[in-house]
Formats: C-alpha cells, structure tokens, sequence
C-alpha cells in the first residue's frame, strides 16, 4: 500500500496499520504519478494498491495504473479519513483488485470533517466568513464558519447525522497541543455518550482537527 498523507502523525498511523511506504502530500503539495511511482520503487512487492486520501490526487494516481506494467489499483478516497478506514480492510494475503474491493466498499461510511481557517472575508452558501473565522467542512463542502475551534466542532457534530454512527475518531493538527485535544475528546465524550470517541495525534497543517464519524 502506498498511501498519502499530510502530517506526521498520519504517517505514523498508515505504517502502523500496514501501508508500506507513505507519500506526504494534501490540498498545497499533490504529490506526481512520478512521486508515486519512485515510492513503489522502493517497496518489494508485486502488487500495489495506492490511497490518495484527496480528491485532488486520484487522477495522479490512476495515471499511474496507466503507465506500469504491474498490477496497480486505486482506491478513490477522497479524505485522510477515508483512507484510515480503507487501511483497516487491507490485507496481505489478497490480491490488489480484492484489496481495492473490499477496501473502497468502506468509503461511504465515512462522514468526514474538517476544522481549519479562513484566509479572507467572503460568502459561500449563504454563510458569511470573515478572516481568520474558523472553517467548519462536511464532506468537503463549508457548512460552518465560527470563531473558535471548539465551537467550530460542535457545530460540525451538529451538522452530522450522528444517530448514524457510533465511533467518532479526531486527528489533532500541529496547532493544536494535547491537552486542549484531550479536553475536547472528554467534552465530547460527555456531550455525545452514544458514540466511541478516540483521538490521535495527526501533526497535519493548515487544520486543526480531522475528523471522522463512522
């Protein structure tokens, strides 16, 4: 597995869970299909399966399927967190087209959220953002703008389907110390006593949490 991530802590979680070799990329550096393909090279394996983990990297990466003479299949994640998911379906002992089935079957379980920032003032589905706002994202798409980044979590589990999930998993960025992360973890633990809440360290920049309910 060649998989994509945007921070260290990541990185270290795609190892942990089987990726063999980790690209570091995201929304400002989208790693080439040459990028891809010199990480293969340093892994010994007949097979590949590649995660992009962002929209913007999925054709890069079925590029790749197109100009190797080995098997190379793409999973089509569009967020880090679905990718994480996919990871958990990974196995060894199938081939890459097994993997890919089994692992993309995963990806639309996966509500994703993003919590970053507003770089200047501007309107976008009716929700006025001003600079600095905290950016509230579902599945890509702005659904939020408010001025902390706590405040900026609850709106977005406001805006989940929470009744639809039971495990909600939070990817700290670098911005973000531990404490302040595991207060959170423990306030949404309290707030949202249906759901499993686990919290990682993602060390990911420009956001401040990554999350995922599933």
């Amino acid at each position: 597995v060649i998989a994509v991530s945007s921070g260290e802590g990541l990185a270290e979680i795609f190892k942990g869970l089987g990726a063999d070799a980790v690209i570091f990329g995201g929304q400002t550096m989208n790693p080439s299909a040459e990028d891809m393909i010199n990480s293969m090279a340093k892994v010994n394996a007949e097979e590949f399966v590649i995660l992009p983990n962002n929209s913007n990297i999925i054709l890069g990466a079925q590029q790749v399927m197109e100009i190797c003479d080995f098997p190379v299949e793409v999973v089509p994640s569009k967020f880090m967190t679905q990718g994480l998911a996919a990871m958990m379906m990974f196995s060894g002992d199938q081939s890459a087209a097994e993997n890919k089935e089994a692992m993309t079957e995963v990806l639309p379980g996966v509500q994703n959220g993003e919590i970053t920032f507003a770089i200047r003032d501007t309107v976008t589905d009716g929700i006025k953002i001003k600079a600095d706002d905290i950016l509230v994202l579902l599945n890509g798409k702005i659904v939020a703008a408010e001025k902390s980044v706590e405040d900026g979590v609850f709106a977005l589990l406001k805006k989940m389907p929470a009744h639809d999930g039971s495990l909600l998993t939070l990817y700290y960025g670098h911005d973000v110390t531990a404490a302040a992360a595991e207060t959170l973890k423990e306030t949404l633990a309290e707030r949202y006593e249906d759901l499993e809440v686990e919290l990682y360290e993602g060390s990911q920049p420009l956001y401040h949490y990554l999350i995922s309910l599933e």
